[in-house]
């Protein structure tokens, strides 16, 4: 059973997988041995998919229980990841249930939303600035590798990158409020400006992400 909760905050998507566990006799621990929780750090591989195929393969700890497999901002997963969980989602073992959680399915590929049922919450919902701020400060932070890694799940999705870039740009805005030295908030909101500039000028949005990451 393969299903998407997309939209909504991080409290309601968690009510939503408890309700669901609920329904599927499973009992939801992060401690539990039937229990896989993929939490990206600034994207999800290939490496965390291959994770998830062998952990769904191997027998469950308790008896007639199903196994989850959760994926936290699954619209994280690069195009590769995705790709590679596909076969599982196709055919995914038996007393087995994999959720991916996502800000918006439209995020995923088409191939994967086909393969799972999905459940709109409410999207009318405030932006979670301090979840986007960990995100940022996690990509400040990175190697160029890992920056042009976590650039990869933007490759040729526009309007991800767009909705990215604005989600940035009003956490950026909302936090300088607050910071003592607000010039870095300041260049760092100028890359992004400038960058949804070229992406309404239709530059390739590939470009787009590799150069402004890579001035951050």
């Amino acid at each position: 059973m393969n299903i998407i909760i997309s939209g909504g905050s991080k409290d309601q998507q968690k009510e939503k997988i408890l309700a669901i566990c609920g329904e599927e006799g499973i009992e939801f621990s992060e401690n539990s041995p039937d229990v896989l929780i993929i939490k990206p750090d600034l994207s999800i591989g290939i490496d965390e998919a291959k994770k998830i195929k062998k952990f769904l393969s191997q027998k469950s700890w308790q008896e007639k229980s199903k196994k989850l497999a959760l994926i936290l901002q699954a619209e994280l997963m690069t195009e590769e990841a995705q790709n590679a969980i596909l076969k599982t989602l196709e055919e995914p073992p038996k007393n087995s249930l994999i959720i991916l959680c996502t800000a918006n399915s439209a995020n995923l590929l088409p191939t994967i939303t086909s393969r799972c049922q999905t459940i709109a919450l409410k999207d009318n919902v405030e932006i979670d600035y301090d979840l986007y701020w960990k995100e940022w400060q996690k990509l400040v932070k990175a190697t160029e590798a890992e920056k042009l890694k976590f650039a990869q799940i933007f490759t040729g999705k526009k309007e991800n990158l767009k909705d990215w870039l604005n989600e940035m740009i009003l956490t950026l805005q909302k936090k300088m409020l607050s910071a003592e030295k607000p010039a870095h908030f300041k260049n760092w909101l100028k890359v992004l400006l400038f960058a949804k500039k070229m992406l309404s000028a239709n530059v390739n949005p590939q470009s787009v992400i590799d150069w402004t990451i890579l001035k951050i």
